[in-house]
């Protein structure tokens, strides 16, 4: 599987603090190995492959990752996880409009995932992967989740939106927003020729009635 040009490459969401000459050989290394643990997983990707995509000899990889396609891996995920982070627990920091924030944060995370669509396709597929080795790096990537969890009980309690059940709703919205990028088979089969931007309205009036009061 050759590099995808034309999209937003992953290593754009963070860029490591290294020299200029191994920054760019390490993100195309990181781009190229996003795409093919979204592709085939974590067992099934081949580090001589991302390497050859990346163009440096299988060897030269363990110059910038000396863990081989283990550290790899948990680089690609560690700068997924600090993105949603960024994305979603930096928005929910005013409690008297719970609703916008919502909102809000919904809107950033379908925009981030529009532009890298293979990162929702890498969570699409860890979500119900049994790989025990990328277990513990995808529970990073649900912190951000957790917090928004947190945020939305507290917000309940305070009877600032409706009460829905938290956990339910936040597995909704999330299935939404990964499976329509990183999901095109099951999203051309359930949307058709829905443009992004209509989809996307259609999402936020949907978490808008389910959570703002009469």
């Amino acid at each position: 599987m050759g590099r995808q040009l034309g999209r937003s490459s992953i290593v754009e969401v963070n860029l490591v603090n290294v020299t200029r000459n191994n920054l760019r050989t390490r993100d195309r290394l990181i781009d190229s190995a996003a795409q093919h643990f979204a592709e085939f997983g974590l067992d099934g990707a081949s580090l001589r492959q991302i390497a050859l995509d990346s163009e440096i000899t299988p060897a030269a990889v363990y110059n910038h990752f000396p863990g081989g396609k283990m550290e790899l891996y948990a680089a690609v995920m560690t700068i997924v996880a600090d993105a949603l982070g960024d994305l979603a627990i930096g928005k929910i920091d005013d409690p008297d409009r719970p609703v916008e924030v919502i909102l809000q944060s919904a809107e950033q995370l379908w925009r981030f995932f529009e532009r890298h669509p293979d990162i929702a396709k890498l969570l699409a597929r860890e979500a119900i992967a049994h790989e025990e080795n990328a277990r513990d790096y995808f529970e990073s990537c649900l912190e951000s989740a957790k917090a928004i969890e947190v945020f939305l009980i507290t917000a309940i309690e305070a009877k600032k939106v409706r009460p829905v059940e938290p956990k339910f709703f936040l597995m909704w919205t999330a299935s939404v927003l990964i499976n329509f990028h990183g999901k095109p088979m099951l999203r051309n089969f359930l949307y058709r020729d829905l443009p992004n931007d209509v989809a996307l309205k259609h999402l936020l009036e949907q978490v808008d009635r389910e959570l703002r009061l009469p």
